[in-house]
């Protein structure tokens, strides 16, 4: 599949993100494309879009807000993820600028959008921003606060979305008996269900023993989908289900205990 990572950086820090996005999703064809250079590219070309931008005094940079408006008939049926980089304190801030920061129409039907955190780069800054960000912000150095777990995160549910849209087979996986012999051994079938933080513990239980995992659920579209009592699933593929079916099977038994 042919991805294009779309961005808009002021200082480097969304850029950078934007790399390291594109190094995890490595088995596709993606693509960075900073539209400060390329304000038209060629979305055709492309199955998925991922779109990211920083947040300069408070909003979204207006050369990523024209972007989505002029394109977005072309942006609708293919963007998958969505994120942000700031330096917002509070949680709430964090959510209501991620939720302001792109069209209605890209937010409320992309299953994948985060905060991810950002970086003050006083070298790169002018002399007026140094002097904003020391009074407003009370910072007098540069400091990153870019979320790990966040982009991790987000990684992991675009690599999600990824693995359940290459299957050719659109049927459902929980309507199909996993231990029948029809169907493909690439088919998704879910093996494990709980909060995030089991999931997460059960995802590197199996990819620990060789078994590729993946967590997928509609929760993902929520801002926040890891918080505290969020129901996620681990999938994996038909091939290695007993396998990891013995695996979670141990992980229950040893949480019992």
């Amino acid at each position: 599949m042919k991805i294009a990572i779309l961005y808009i950086s002021k200082h480097g820090t969304t850029e950078k993100i934007a790399k390291q996005i594109a190094d995890a999703l490595e088995k596709h064809e993606c693509e960075v494309i900073d539209i400060k250079k390329h304000k038209h590219p060629d979305l055709g070309k492309f199955d998925y879009l991922i779109l990211g931008s920083s947040i300069y005094a408070g909003k979204i940079q207006q050369s990523m807000n024209n972007f989505c408006h002029q394109h977005l008939s072309q942006l609708q049926p293919k963007v998958i993820g969505l994120f942000v980089c700031g330096m917002q304190p509070t949680e709430e801030q964090r959510e209501q600028e991620l939720i302001r920061a792109f069209p209605p129409e890209l937010f409320e039907r992309t299953t994948t959008k985060s905060f991810l955190g950002g970086e003050f780069l006083f070298e790169k800054m002018s002399i007026w921003e140094r002097w904003i960000v020391r009074h407003i912000s009370k910072v007098s150095n540069s400091i990153s606060m870019i979320n790990d777990n966040a982009v991790k995160q987000f990684i992991a549910k675009l690599q999600s979305h990824l693995f359940i849209a290459s299957l050719d087979d659109t049927t459902s996986a929980l309507d199909i008996d996993p231990l029948s012999e029809t169907g493909e051994d690439d088919l998704p079938i879910e093996v494990f269900s709980g909060e995030m933080w089991e999931c997460g513990m059960v995802k590197s239980l199996l990819e620990d023993a060789g078994i590729e995992a993946f967590l997928n659920n509609e929760n993902f579209g929520n801002v926040a989908p890891w918080i505290a009592g969020a129901a996620v699933n681990v999938v994996v593929t038909k091939h290695h289900f007993q396998a990891a079916s013995d695996i979670v099977q141990q992980f229950i038994k040893n949480n019992e205990t």
